[in-house]
């Protein structure tokens, strides 16, 4: 899915799955870490904000991905003087929008569905959300079922299938206020899911392994369902961490939607790329980075790129110690991503799975 569900969705165990390593080049101790979560980034580099142009700071990010953009985006706007580098002739990383050559189609390279984009504090604060159009489908999820009916997420009708008093008392805390469950969600990497943080939003069964909640719920079709969005955290449902992905993702699909992008996934880059040039950015695309030492000097780089690459491209500005377990850092699990080129309706059976715009197999 990415940008908007979980943008580093594979579960470690290292706090260095936060999106960004920043590197300090003499700017304030409240900038050496840039968070995700967009009101605290948003506070931070106001405090850091200057008025004249001889005043600005000046920041690189290394990576044209959602993250590495967003974070551009925030600074600009802020005041900062930034410059995004990107190694690929096109900007987006997995978050773009191509034409394979199919006459009438464009396919996103990555994420289509995109159940946290509208409710991203970043994206609202710099008026992304406003600025393109989601459509969300009257059926957030479905999950069929060899033997009756589908089993489903509404954001109209809550859970769709056989009553499931568990399933609702689990997911009335954060249904409540899911902003706030999204703004949570956002402000840490998804190891800390498996800690207190969780349990704060979703309950002590979010301390439990994803595989022992599927089989807590009154009813079987809640458990399929609910092993359904806990897969998409792209790890063992044996990994407490899985837990939270799998609640949360709930929580969205039952509220505010699972929604798709107008035009396609690329669209979000496109008006990041636009805010920041608006204020004065520069983006350099057909520029791999490979050490600091091929930039100019700058107040603040930010890295929106793989845990290895930001080792390798930190050098000596990083500690030892940091560099050494970034090194080590392997890659989650691979997904394998099909695009069809339909002439038609996919003729599924089950009326609910007609209506959604996401149905999980299995």
């Amino acid at each position: 899915m990415g940008y908007g569900e979980f943008p580093y969705s594979r579960v470690r165990e290292t706090a260095y799955r936060l999106r960004y390593i920043h590197i300090r080049v003499g700017v304030p101790d409240s900038l050496r870490r840039l968070p995700s979560s967009a009101p605290q980034t948003m506070s931070m580099v106001r405090r850091a904000r200057c008025d004249t142009p001889a005043m600005r700071k000046r920041a690189i990010i290394v990576g044209s991905g959602i993250n590495g953009l967003t974070a551009a985006a925030t600074l600009s706007v802020s005041g900062w003087d930034v410059t995004v580098y990107e190694a690929m002739p096109q900007i987006g990383g997995a978050a773009r929008t191509v034409d394979l050559g199919t006459p009438g189609f464009l396919h996103d390279v990555g994420a289509s569905i995109l159940p946290m984009a509208p409710l991203s504090p970043a994206f609202k604060n710099l008026g992304i959300t406003s600025a393109i159009e989601f459509i969300t489908p009257s059926v957030s999820v479905a999950h069929p079922r060899d033997d009756g009916p589908a089993v489903g997420l509404s954001p109209d009708l809550g859970l769709v299938g056989p009553p499931d008093q568990t399933w609702n008392r689990w997911l009335a805390r954060s249904t409540t206020d899911i902003g706030r469950t999204t703004r949570t969600l956002l402000s840490f990497p998804i190891p800390r899911l498996r800690d207190g943080l969780s349990a704060g939003i979703f309950g002590l069964q979010s301390l439990r392994r994803a595989s022992a909640v599927a089989r807590g719920f009154d009813t079987e079709e809640a458990g399929m369902l609910f092993a359904g969005l806990a897969a998409h955290a792209v790890a063992p449902l044996n990994h407490r961490a899985v837990t939270g992905v799998g609640l949360s993702l709930a929580a969205i699909a039952q509220t505010t939607g699972w929604p798709v992008i107008r035009g396609g996934t690329q669209k979000i880059v496109d008006r990041l790329a636009d805010t920041i040039r608006a204020n004065g950015g520069t983006i350099v695309v057909d520029t791999p980075v490979s050490t600091l030492d091929n930039v100019e000097p700058t107040d603040a780089v930010l890295l929106g790129t793989s845990a290895p690459a930001a080792a390798h491209i930190g050098g000596q500005r990083i500690s030892r110690r940091l560099r050494h377990r970034l090194s080590g850092t392997a890659p989650g699990p691979g997904v394998y991503k099909v695009d069809w080129a339909l002439k038609g309706h996919i003729p599924w059976t089950d009326p609910l799975c007609r209506d959604a715009a996401t149905v999980h197999l299995g």
